[in-house]
Formats: C-alpha cells, sequence, structure tokens
C-alpha cells in the first residue's frame, strides 16, 4: 500500500524502563486494544501507529507482546541510548518532548496525532474520527485547519493492577463507562488530553513540540496556546469522540516528575519553533517492527486466591491492620453487629484478593458490599434480595448511592430481586455464566430444612455455588440458627474434605475456599480453626 494514502497517524513513545509500574502492560495492552478495533473497523490501511523508543536497553520492540494486527501496523523508531543520553535532561533518562517529535517527523499519515502511551480508543470513537478527517461527516468545522483535542477517561488502577486481559477489560468499560472520571481539564490551554492532532502541514510549520522544554510536563500545553494563535480549536466530545487511560497506582508513578518540570510559563508567540533538524531528522534512526510472540498469560489474572494456603489465611486473619481500617471507616459500633464475624472474613479475603465479582444473598442486610467495595472500588457486584418484608433492610437506592458518593465505588452494581432460590438461574439467563470470586451467604433467608445433601435442598444451592467459584475463591456463610448452621458444618466437612475450610460455631461464621490443602490443621488452633476464630473475636 502506498503509505501516503494513510489518512492518520497515532505517534506515542515510550521507554523500557517500567515507568509508572507494569509500563509494558499497559502499553501492549493500549496497542493491541487499538489495533484490534482499527482492523474491525477495516481501516488497516488507513491507519498507522509510530512508537519512540527512546533510550531503551532492551528495545521495546523485543519486549511487547503484541496481536498479530497491532504488529502489522506499528513501527518503532529506535533511539539508543548512544544518541538519546546527550539530549536528555539532569538526572533523567527521557526527552518527552525531542521523543514525541521523532515520531512526529517520521509519520506519514494526512492528520497526525500525539497520545500517551497507556491510552487506547474505542472502536465507535475510531470511526467517527477517521469519517470526520476523510470528510464523510458533515463537521461544523474546518477539520484540515483546526487543532483538534480528545478527552480522555481514566480506567481505575485498581482494576489494572490486576492486570485484565482485553476480554475483561472491554466487559468493564461496556457496563461501566459512564461512571469513569474522564480527568483534570484546564479549559483554553488545550493540553491534559487523551490526544491532539492536526493535519500534518502544520506539525511541518510548527516544527512540532518545543524541544527546549526537556523535562516533564508543559510541551504539549505550549504547543496548544501556540496553535491558539492561528486555528481553532476543538475538542471532539460532540462527535462521540473520546479515549481511554490507564491510570497507574499512585504508589507506582515516578518520584522524579515535578524535580524534572518544565517552567510553565514559556510561551512562543510564533507558531514555529526548533531548528530544520527537528525531531532528530539528522540521525539514521532506524524502524522496528514488533514480531509476534506468546502473550505472558502466566503474568495475568494471577489471583491471590489462586495461591492461597490455609496456613497464610489464618496468618492474615490474625493480623490486625486490616480490621482497624475497616473500623476507622464504619465505626467501631460495626463490633456490635450480629453479622461481625462474618464481615470480619469478609474484609480479610476483600482485601487479600480484591475480589473482581462478588455475589451477596440478602443484600442490604448490613455494610457487607460496601466493605468489599473499600477493598476493591472496581468489583462487580450482584446483589439478591427478594423484597419480602423480612429481608426488606433498606431501600435499593440508598445501597447504590452510598456505594458511589461514600465509598466511591466504580464497578458494575446489579440487584437481583425476587425469589432467592432462582435467582442464580435467572440473572444467568441474562448475563452469561457467573462465576463469582466471593460470595457472602446468608443461610437463613432461604426457606430449607436443617438436613443438607448433596442433590438436595439447600445442598444443591451451595453445590452450585462452589462449581461457579474460581480456585481460591471464597464462600462466606452466616446462620443463627444452630440446627441448620450446623447442617451446613456438617456439609461441607463432609463432601468437600481436605478443603480449605474454618469456622466458628460460636459466632455463627465460616469462610470455605474453594482449593485443596491438606497440611494438618495445629491442635492448638481446633477443628477447623474453631479455637482461632473464637480468639479473634471474643474481644
Amino acid at each position: 500500500m502506498d503509505i501516503q494514502t494513510r489518512i492518520l497517524s497515532i505517534c506515542m513513545m515510550g521507554r523500557n524502563d517500567n515507568y509508572c509500574g507494569d509500563f509494558l502492560y499497559r502499553m501492549e495492552t493500549a496497542l493491541n486494544f487499538t489495533a484490534r478495533n482499527v482492523f474491525a473497523l477495516n481501516l488497516q490501511d488507513s491507519v498507522e501507529i509510530i512508537i519512540t523508543d527512546w533510550n531503551s536497553e532492551v528495545r521495546l520492540s523485543d519486549a511487547l507482546n503484541l496481536i498479530p494486527e497491532a504488529w502489522q501496523i506499528c513501527r518503532f523508531v529506535y533511539v539508543p541510548p548512544q544518541i538519546a543520553a546527550p539530549q536528555n535532561p539532569p538526572k533523567s533518562a527521557f526527552n518527552s518532548a525531542l521523543a514525541a517529535n521523532v515520531a512526529f517527523r517520521r509519520a506519514s499519515g494526512k492528520y497526525i496525532m500525539f497520545t500517551p502511551a497507556d491510552v487506547f480508543f474505542p472502536s465507535m470513537s475510531l470511526k467517527n474520527l477517521v469519517e470526520i478527517l476523510k470528510g464523510g461527516f458533515p463537521a461544523s468545522f474546518d477539520v484540515e485547519n483546526a487543532y483538534m483535542l480528545i478527552r480522555r477517561k481514566y480506567i481505575p488502577w485498581q482494576l489494572l493492577d490486576k492486570k485484565p486481559d482485553m476480554a475483561v477489560l472491554e466487559d468493564f468499560l461496556i457496563k461501566n463507562t459512564h461512571l469513569l472520571w474522564d480527568g483534570q481539564f484546564y479549559p483554553g490551554l488545550n493540553g491534559n488530553m487523551g490526544a491532539m492532532l492536526m493535519h500534518r502541514k502544520f506539525y511541518e510549520a510548527s516544527r512540532g513540540f518545543d524541544e527546549r522544554l526537556k523535562g516533564w510536563g508543559w510541551w504539549d500545553i505550549e504547543l496548544g496556546l501556540r496553535m491558539n494563535l492561528s486555528h481553532r480549536c476543538v475538542e471532539l466530545s460532540y462527535f462521540g469522540i473520546y479515549s481511554y487511560d490507564m491510570d497507574q497506582n499512585p504508589a507506582l508513578r515516578g518520584k522524579d516528575i515535578n524535580a524534572n518540570a518544565n517552567p510553565h510559563n514559556v510561551v512562543n508567540m510564533t507558531i514555529e519553533v526548533n531548528d530544520a533538524n527537528w525531531g532528530l531528522a539528522d540521525k539514521p534512526l532506524e524502524f522496528y517492527a514488533c514480531p509476534p510472540k506468546a502473550i505472558r498469560q502466566s503474568e495475568r489474572n494471577l489471583s491471590p486466591a489462586a495461591t492461597l494456603t490455609r496456613n497464610a489465611l489464618c496468618q492474615y486473619l490474625a493480623d490486625k491492620n486490616v480490621i482497624n481500617q475497616i473500623l476507622k471507616i464504619f465505626g467501631h459500633e460495626l463490633m456490635s453487629d450480629q453479622e461481625f464475624p462474618a464481615l470480619y472474613l469478609l474484609a480479610y479475603y476483600s482485601a487479600i484478593v480484591k475480589p473482581s465479582v462478588y455475589l451477596e444473598f440478602g443484600f442490604g442486610k448490613s455494610v457487607s458490599a460496601n466493605i468489599v467495595a473499600v477493598c476493591h472500588p472496581c468489583v462487580e457486584i450482584f446483589g439478591v434480595n427478594d423484597l419480602q418484608p423480612q429481608h426488606f433492610y433498606q431501600y435499593p437506592h440508598n445501597i447504590s448511592t452510598n456505594l458511589k458518593n461514600k465509598f466511591n465505588y466504580m464497578g458494575n452494581l446489579r440487584y437481583v430481586p425476587g425469589d432467592m432460590n432462582s435467582a442464580l438461574e435467572r440473572l444467568e439467563a441474562v448475563e452469561g455464566r457467573i462465576c463469582p470470586e466471593l460470595i457472602f451467604f446468608r443461610a437463613d433467608v432461604f426457606q430449607t430444612s436443617s438436613h443438607l445433601h448433596i442433590g438436595e435442598g439447600l445442598g444443591v444451592r451451595l453445590q452450585s455455588l462452589i462449581s461457579r467459584m474460581p480456585k481460591g475463591g471464597a464462600l462466606i456463610l452466616t446462620s443463627v440458627n444452630p440446627a441448620l448452621f450446623k447442617a451446613i458444618d456438617n456439609f461441607f466437612i463432609r463432601y468437600y474434605p481436605g478443603y480449605i475450610y474454618l469456622r466458628s460455631e460460636k459466632f455463627n461464621a465460616t469462610i470455605f475456599i474453594n482449593s485443596q490443602d491438606v497440611s494438618p490443621m495445629p491442635p492448638e488452633m481446633g477443628a477447623f480453626g474453631e479455637q482461632f476464630l473464637n480468639a479473634l473475636w471474643a474481644v
């Protein structure tokens, strides 16, 4: 294909240095997501992605795991340390403005976009954007002479810490995009965006970002302010165009950003900056492709639950840090709640595993869902309640409002009303098979006898739930009916021998982990941890 027929070049830069944590995962996920959508829209002949690999010891093209669609449209411009290092600011291994210009200078598209390396574009945004650039959509502005900006919605770092694959990530975005924060916007400054783009003739005329700004920040705003001198600046949300930014864990963000910040008062009064060799045009830089590799599945979706042992669980439960944090949030009166022992177990498992899917029977009776959301704000919650008078604890809209407004919940909440015995089957008829990592099971809300067997009554329900749980998933159960609790206890002991199972008959609480651990329980802890749990909750 003649590269001059490309309508859009998406430019970005990066370095193989684990910037802000999990950089390779964030970059390859963003590239794979955008590339997959490009091919789904049959735009592979219209869109290219140019990545400046700045100052990497091991090239990004050798380290990233890209899907075939991505390595077909991605080109890496490698700037080796011997060329990059003299251009870096003091005590830094990166020069953002110059690295971006390297990509601009080598892009072939009619329009050139800049975007961070961990930003990607949903299919509808790409479709609408390309249609506007091609003139196929009646825009109310002169596209060829505009400086265009694209907002970004931030994907929570709490979700990304679990390294979801594209299918899981897309499912989250379909359900929760409307809840995502869309970033701090600086009106009139044309910066802090998910992407910015304009016709290539204006990159050639302006010579890109000001290469004197070698440190962090401001170079994007400076270019935007220069563009204000002669261009209409248009933010494209009105046209259904936006991007997703993969947020970083605050604990892993760069520590030297402020030390290398650019001065925020540099604004050029002419469009053109830099010299004729802007973007290292005088350097013999090479393009590299990213050959296909096996995706690093071993590094993805590794829940701590999958390797949880009985001994490790007991060590976690004995550490008071988690419950102290929970009591700070919910108040010490929580300890007087009849369900406190079960909530204790719920809090610790949630803090350890940060479950992706939580299923609760008797939804709304206590602060149980709030505790799970505090530990993992992106958890998907399925709340089951028949709304009968004896089970009506609080108004459903109060539950959802509290989750969002008080606990910054950013996940998908699905309230499942009606008969609790058939709730899961009714839910799965719509959602498909549900595989909860964590289940809170209030046995007393079910009409049942105190005799439990596989294939009968409540035994059927418990067996069905356990069959849906992934390895290491947890079922936390409570009942104030002594006969029913004893029957449940006998059920687990008889039908799931060798599994991780702790229970306290005194405090009406059990935790069952869907994982076998045949190591013996220390005698001082009592059968199935009875004495251990009783001691935990005695105070």
